[in-house]
């Protein structure tokens, strides 16, 4: 049979009844935590609420879920200017430079090279009217140079003949706007007789016609389509009646940007770019660059050495080049150039299976290059080799390293052979891409990993990359394709598109310590090598997507609010870690969030934002407005219309944004987020115990024992107080007993009990 209370003044306690005085007195036994201040103690001057205070920025991202003890500063991702102490600002404004047309992809566009008089060098001549078409080198009618192309035609029919010129495929012409033209004439214009220049992509042509008996530019542009397969230049000889002589001369093709950028290199006070096979150069007002030479390959790397040269690496193929400071290039007979570097007096060069070589005078058309080790001595196989760079070694000398997709080696030019260091890795597609020296260290990445490496008799070596702490929002996974070193700052690029799905490039920088993504781009954006530079102005140069854009530096203070004319970008958002108040397992009562701003504006907003309990963990979705700042002062937004809501986690996200002035930014400066801590709910009871008298079978003196017993139990005792057979016996604590009773050996009297359910 169930335990019952059946007398109106009676309660069950540890098994054994007892009268009371008075009845039950039930009272609410949560305590209700003190209030907390997270963050900055000077924000805050509450007496209740708890609150998270954030005035500071700089801790960089990659924290999604905050330990309140030591994130206060961190970021789960921004592209918001940070580091400025209490000041959240717009990113610096990135600006890009469309890439020249360049004009050299056409090999032989002067029609000199010929094996023989009837057959020239990487053209291809067709008769498509007729047998009898022929194609002749002509001294007499050239427009410049020595020779010019003569197609004579007597055949009926339409066309007559075409000479034509597929240029090295690349996909990066799709989308592009190509123009193909040459100069040329016939030499008589019977009827229908004309001449077409024409581009075909694979897909479609474009193309123009002309009857000119003088030497006379004909051009024609094409958009190429976005699934072409070729990029062909035609020049067709259209037969009408009578005979047909064609006279060709300086063709040329103003091709876009078709390749990524290899290299940059600060050379004669300018800052040279190698893209695809192209050389080109910052112009003189910084706002352009300038074509200087094609080549007949791609540009695998450029550096500045002996005797003041550009030597210009072409893989392992095509003789490397040199150029002066004149710009005059001379052609070598060496080839099997991929990486460069200069060091102790000479030109290292290795190709693409690892064998490095060195020459003392490599600026002649005749170089002598000696062999210095090879890299498959330690099984680094074709294509592991990523970058050359010269960096000290365990005793504090300057010696070349080789990263790798295997990691890091250094070079023994006196054993003339190759060493591990202690940063070997297992194979990594993408190890070694990023390859620097900053300050005291050599960095190195692998996908979104950057180790730190300090050269010493026991080297050190840290993690410092993007894959730290939570690492970066799935928008925005990708691995590092590039780094490349500042004063303040090094830098990495993040290619989206080395992994699947959509994601978004980005340039991030980084003080050693922390990271600060300061550009994204579109979507799997492809990036591209980058460099910081001071020729013409101090900046950031880097390329992720077709063009390259720079970011200005500063060379002395960085604070952009004290920078007279600090650019800004459009736009930027912050967003914070999941904040649990440290108590994860309780919930909590959001009542609001204030945030103090200056340099506001119609314009000039800051968007508040917010959203909980992990509903949605990608960047975007799940966000509640709150409202959208324009005024300067404190502006203080509330939670459910003031009653507040409640919460296990929230997450908040600010969105700045400028109008058309670019030096102008929202300064969110601080901001205060106040909310309460709720306990779960504890009863407890107040109840006088009465042992002044005998109670069904037992003494005052024994019910005033067992009293004593049921509180010094060391456990929770059963409590009941009621006759209901359904309710609920209280597990309880007995937190206080308080009375009094007579003296001697007499026990009786009366005793306050509080009892609590935990």
């Amino acid at each position: 049979m169930a335990d019952q209370v059946l007398h109106p003044n009676e309660i069950l306690l540890n098994g054994v009844y007892y009268p009371i005085s008075g009845q039950v007195r039930p009272v609410l036994a949560s305590v209700f935590p003190g209030k907390v201040v997270i963050g900055d103690y000077s924000k805050e001057n509450e007496q209740i609420r708890s609150s998270l205070a954030i005035s500071e920025y700089g801790g960089g991202i990659g924290v999604e879920e905050m330990d309140e003890k030591i994130h206060a500063d961190r970021n789960w991702w921004s592209t918001c200017h940070q580091e400025t102490k209490g000041h959240l600002l717009l990113p610096p404004l990135a600006t890009s430079i469309t890439m020249p047309a360049y004009p050299g992809e056409i090999v032989d566009a002067g029609f000199e090279i010929w094996t023989d008089a009837s057959t020239l060098t990487n053209w291809t001549f067709t008769a498509l009217g007729g047998s009898n078409a022929t194609l002749t080198r002509n001294t007499a009618q050239k427009r410049s140079g020595t020779y010019c192309a003569q197609i004579t035609t007597s055949t009926l029919g339409d066309p007559g003949a075409r000479l034509s010129q597929s240029l090295t495929w690349d996909n990066n012409y799709r989308g592009k706007t190509v123009t193909f033209y040459f100069y040329g004439y016939l030499a008589t214009a019977a009827s229908s007789q004309s001449f077409t220049v024409n581009i075909y992509d694979g897909i479609g042509t474009s193309s123009t016609s002309s009857s000119a008996t003088t030497y006379t530019k004909v051009s024609v542009t094409r958009t190429i389509d976005t699934a072409a397969t070729e990029l062909t230049l035609r020049i067709e000889a259209n037969r009408g009646t009578g005979t047909v002589n064609l006279y060709i001369d300086d063709a040329n093709c103003d091709a876009p940007y078709t390749g990524t950028v290899a290299a940059w290199e600060e050379f004669n006070g300018l800052l040279y770019m190698a893209s695809g096979r192209n050389l080109c150069k910052l112009n003189a007002t910084g706002d352009g660059f300038t074509f200087v030479k094609n080549f007949a390959a791609r540009i695998t790397d450029i550096k500045r050495s002996i005797g003041n040269n550009l030597y210009i690496a072409l893989g392992d193929s095509i003789f490397y080049q040199y150029m002066s400071t004149a710009e005059a290039f001379t052609e070598t007979n060496v080839a099997d150039a991929q990486f460069l570097a200069h060091w102790d007096g000479k030109l290292f060069k290795i190709n693409t299976t690892g064998q490095l070589s060195y020459a003392t005078v490599p600026n002649s058309a005749t170089p002598t290059w000696t062999n210095n080790g090879t890299l498959a001595d330690l099984g680094i196989i074709a294509g592991d080799i990523q970058h050359l760079l010269v960096y000290r070694d365990a005793a504090a000398i300057p010696v070349i390293y080789a990263a790798t997709k295997r990691g890091l080696y250094a070079h023994d030019f006196s054993g003339a052979q190759w060493l591990e260091t202690e940063l070997t890795l297992p194979s990594h597609a993408t190890s070694g891409k990023g390859f620097i020296k900053w300050r005291d260290a050599a960095y190195l990445s692998a996908g979104l990993n950057v180790l730190k490496y300090i050269a010493a008799g026991t080297a050190t070596i840290a993690t410092v990359g993007l894959d730290r702490d939570d690492g970066v929002p799935a928008e925005h996974r990708g691995e590092i394709m590039d780094m490349f070193a500042g004063h303040q700052r090094f830098y990495a690029q993040v290619d989206a598109s080395q992994i699947a799905g959509t994601q978004y490039s980005f340039l991030a920088s980084s003080n050693g310590q922390a990271w600060y993504p300061i550009y994204i781009g579109g979507a799997d954006q492809v990036v591209a090598p980058g460099c910081a530079s001071s020729i013409y102005a101090y900046r950031c140069w880097f390329v992720i997507g077709d063009n390259p854009r720079w970011i200005a530096l500063q060379r002395d203070i960085q604070n952009p609010l004290k920078i007279s004319g600090y650019e800004y970008a459009a736009s930027g958002i912050h967003i914070t870690p999941w904040f649990d108040a440290d108590w994860s397992s309780s919930d909590k009562l959001a009542l609001s969030i204030k945030l103090y701003c200056d340099g506001m504006s119609a314009t000039e907003t800051v968007v508040v934002k917010y959203r909980i309990n992990h509903s949605n963990t990608d960047r975007d979705t799940g966000w509640t407005t709150m409202g959208t700042i324009i005024a300067d002062g404190a502006t203080e937004y509330t939670f459910g219309s003031g009653a507040g809501i409640t919460f296990s986690a929230i997450q908040f996200r600010f969105d700045l944004a400028r109008g058309a002035t670019t030096t102008l930014t929202p300064d969110l400066q601080w901001w205060t987020f106040f909310y309460l801590k709720k306990p779960e709910i504890a009863w407890g009871w107040w109840v006088d115990v009465d042992c002044t008298k005998e109670w069904k079978g037992r003494s005052p003196e024994q019910l005033y024992d067992t009293l004593v017993t049921a509180v010094s139990s060391g456990t929770l005792v059963n409590f009941l107080f009621t006759d209901d057979p359904t309710a609920e016996t209280h597990k309880v604590e007995i937190r206080s007993m308080a009375g009094q009773n007579a003296t001697g050996e007499d026990k009786r009297g009366r005793y306050s009990l509080f009892m609590v359910e935990p």
